[in-house]
């Protein structure tokens, strides 16, 4: 029976390589086309009438390089816009690495709409390609970028208290960094 269930276990092998060569080639095409939404509702007591059904959308690795196209990215732009956001969060990796993309990057993010604005921190691959670069594109695309300070977006008679913390492999904010902006944080909802 050795000779048979040699060839058995030979056809199984080929069979799992085979079938994890096409997930494996599945899944690449589809993190690299495709962008994933997840929707949460979050139910706040005491929330101000003006932020009822506020949509806040966070996104993040958009990871700009010679990979994307302009198609790519305005699928994720589109994407984004389709969900009517309030205000856009962005968490970082506007470029995959390098400061040949930053630029593509950042007018891509400038074509977001929010209505009440676009706000980014900056990532590990933004530091290592070049921040300063990165957060003049940005800002020139009227995208805020808050770096270690809180702001105000007001809504209304009300507003809402937004933070951008860079915490990144070369960057990490120290414990009284943290404290004093905690302290200077404005209070609301």
């Amino acid at each position: 029976h050795r000779a048979g269930w040699m060839q058995v276990q030979s056809r199984l092998v080929i069979a799992l390589v085979c079938i994890g060569v096409v997930y494996v080639s599945w899944r690449i095409y589809n993190d690299l086309y495709n962008v994933r939404v997840r929707e949460t509702e979050l139910h706040i007591s005491g929330l101000p009438e003006q932020l009822e059904g506020f949509r806040i959308v966070q996104i993040a690795d958009i990871q700009a390089d010679g990979r994307t196209n302009g198609s790519k990215l305005q699928g994720y732009v589109d994407t984004v816009n389709n969900l009517k956001a309030d205000v856009v969060l962005f968490g970082g990796d506007l470029v995959t690495s390098g400061p040949d993309y930053i630029q593509m990057g950042a007018a891509a993010m400038g074509k977001m709409e929010a209505r009440y604005g676009v706000f980014a921190c900056l990532g590990d691959h933004d530091h290592f390609s070049n921040s300063e670069m990165v957060t003049r594109s940005l800002q020139q695309n009227n995208v805020t970028v808050l770096n270690n300070v809180a702001t105000l977006v007001p809504v209304g008679p009300t507003f809402l208290s937004l933070t951008g913390i860079t915490n990144v492999y070369r960057t990490r904010p120290s414990p009284q960094t943290l404290e004093t902006i905690e302290r200077q944080r404005p209070r609301g909802p």
